[in-house]
């Protein structure tokens, strides 16, 4: 396809270290310091919030485009809605790599340099799971279904997890350095 740039301006004094589109597509928010969320027709800026938690890392829409997770450097997830900062908690014991949303929205998963991918009640925040790599888990996703997550990790791996008891399903060790990005997993 012939791409063309459409919007081009300077979202943060520092580096931009993430960019999500919320699922119904009328946002976009991106972080660095702060995570800013922009009108998606516009790109004007509608909210800016301060991070009391370092740089933002990663950030991750509920599947209503509704809420916000967001990780940071220091180990925290935060929660965020259009207006404010739900909760701040201290869930890792290194930088927080990426986060995300069960399909239905009930449940969070973090993924972290202190090798753990841990999963959260949306609702309560309390921890559900802790599932261990060798190494930093560097991304992590659902199933479109819900019945799997999928993380990856710098000892070259992706892991496959149950979400009915949280053991794990499989491992794949098919690549040949470690591996950043985990997509969308289909049945």
């Amino acid at each position: 396809p012939n791409l063309s740039m459409i919007a081009e301006f300077t979202a943060h004094p520092k580096s931009v270290l993430c960019c999500v589109w919320s699922p119904n597509g009328l946002f976009l928010a991106s972080s660095a310091d702060t995570l800013k969320i922009w009108d998606a027709k516009s790109f004007t800026l509608l909210t800016n919030f301060q991070s009391g938690s370092g740089m933002i890392r990663t950030i991750n829409w509920s599947p209503d485009s509704t809420m916000i997770a967001s990780g940071s450097n220091d180990g925290s997830l935060n929660i965020w809605n259009s207006y404010s900062l739900l909760k701040t908690f201290l869930v890792h014991k290194g930088t927080v790599n990426c986060c995300c949303w069960s399909p239905e929205g009930l449940e969070i998963a973090s993924a972290s340099r202190d090798n753990t991918l841990k999963v959260w009640k949306s609702d309560t925040y309390c921890l559900v799971a802790t599932l261990l790599h060798a190494h930093s888990v560097w991304s992590c996703c659902w199933s479109p279904d819900g019945k799997l997550i999928a993380s990856s990790s710098v000892d070259m791996s992706i892991k496959l997890w149950k979400t009915d008891n949280y053991s794990l399903y499989k491992t794949l060790r098919a690549h040949q350095s470690f591996g950043v990005v985990v997509g969308h997993l289909m049945d």
